[in-house]
């Protein structure tokens, strides 16, 4: 008997200790899960704490990077919008010129076109008006078939000092009558 009370006190003592395992083990985990928590919640409060730190790194990256380009890219889409204007109003004025039915009329409509284009294009994207304009033809009179027309446009804008030009050539109908 006695070797089965020292195996029963073997087997008790192996199943405290397994007990004893298990129970070590649960307080290891529940430690664990604690300093997990602790770890968290120290993590939250860092993370509270730099809560759009990164935003303002862009912004202040950002804008002095940023900046200057927008700037170009106004300047560079104001300089092709005012020769895009000079394009134009050179080519409504000649057009205007040279279909006119008789050279007393064309200047009229010349001014027509011109207060027409001030009024509606030029002064809504910032261009000085009034707009100066050159007008150079080939022979007298200048609305006689076959000659040449030439019309030289020049802008200024009313933002700044720059100014651009735009030349037009036009030959008058062979066939209209003068």
């Amino acid at each position: 008997m006695r070797i089965n009370g020292t195996a029963m006190n073997r087997t008790a003592m192996n199943r405290t200790a397994m007990n004893r395992t298990a129970m070590n083990r649960t307080a290891m985990n529940r430690t664990a899960i604690n300093r997990t928590a602790i770890n968290r919640t120290a993590i939250n409060r860092t993370r509270d704490r730099d809560s759009g730190s990164a935003i303002l790194e862009f912004l202040m990256l950002a804008l002095p990077l940023f900046l200057p380009l927008i700037l170009f890219l106004t300047n560079v889409t104001h300089k092709s919008q005012m020769e895009f204007d000079a394009n134009n109003l050179a080519r409504q004025l000649i057009r205007a010129y040279e279909t006119s039915p008789e050279l007393a009329l064309a200047p009229l409509r010349l001014s027509k076109v011109e207060q027409a284009f001030e009024e509606h294009i030029l002064l809504p994207h910032g261009i000085a008006v009034p707009a100066s304009y050159s007008l150079n033809c080939s022979s007298d009179p200048c609305l006689t078939p076959g000659s040449r027309i030439e019309l030289t446009v020049t802008l200024t804008s009313a933002k700044s000092s720059e100014s651009t030009r735009a030349k037009v050539i036009e030959y008058v109908d062979q066939w209209k009558s003068s």
